[in-house]
């Protein structure tokens, strides 16, 4: 892998050569425009892209880890296996990118628009999502444990076998989103609208559904009897559940 300098990145660019397989690891790359190129299997750990324009570029099996991409557009951009674990993409354009099997643990997704991205079978252990936007996504299989996606917007959104198992979704908005066969076991749903979405399957061990809406959902037979709490929540019938089950109360912010 050819390691390159600043300038170097500025002559090849001018030259339109290909920059896959090179090592851009720690450089200052934020604002400059890279749509279209193409970075298969490049490096850029630890480097500066807060800005960048990445427009439908090819980062395929690239690495950035711990890379800064704040308010980076990657809009269309292929990220299939890439390596984002740590990165920061608060406010990122990644709508309609390609993340298939991306690894994102860690990575700061506040903020950041990922409307129509495809991150089937993406890992985001811990990942912070809150206020992200993920309307129309895929997340099939996606792995994350444990992450934030408090007030998330997610209408629409395809969360088939997804595990969010002891993640924190409250107030997120998931209207009409497929989850059939989720595992949202411990995870923390208080105020989150799951109006209208599938849940078949879904398993909600110990979660905890205080206040959540689930008007008109789609969920199989006792699901909810495993639920931590589901103290005012919006039923499916429409009705409220006014009998919550363990110790927090309705109000209680506790964690489970």
């Amino acid at each position: 892998m050819k390691r390159l300098t600043l300038p170097d990145v500025v002559s090849l660019l001018a030259q339109e050569v290909s920059l896959s397989d090179c090592d851009l690891s720690g450089l200052d790359l934020a604002g400059m425009d890279f749509s279209r190129k193409s970075f298969r299997g490049s490096r850029f750990d630890a480097a500066d892209l807060n800005k960048v324009q990445l427009i439908r570029a090819n980062l395929d099996s690239a690495s950035l880890m711990a890379a800064h991409l704040a308010l980076a557009n990657l809009r269309g951009a292929n990220l299939r296996g890439t390596n984002l674990s740590l990165a920061n993409l608060s406010l990122a354009n990644l709508s309609l990118a390609e993340l298939m099997g991306a690894n994102l643990t860690g990575a700061i997704l506040t903020g950041a628009n990922l409307n129509g991205a495809n991150l089937e079978e993406a890992t985001m252990v811990s990942a912070n999502l809150t206020g992200a936007e993920l309307e129309g996504a895929t997340l099939a299989s996606a792995y994350l444990v444990g992450a934030v996606l408090v007030g998330v917007q997610g209408q629409g959104a395809n969360l088939v076998r997804v595990d969010l198992s002891t993640a924190d979704l409250r107030q997120a908005d998931l209207q009409k989103a497929r989850l059939m066969k989720g595992d949202f076991s411990r995870c923390d749903l208080r105020g989150t609208n799951l109006a209208g979405a599938n849940l078949k399957d879904a398993k909600f061990y110990r979660a905890n559904l205080q206040r959540a809406n689930l008007k008109e959902a789609q969920i199989s037979p006792g699901v909810l009897q495993e639920a931590f709490s589901l103290a005012g929540a919006i039923m499916p019938d429409g009705t409220v559940y006014d009998q919550g089950r363990g110790e927090l109360g309705e109000d209680d912010d506790d964690n489970i």
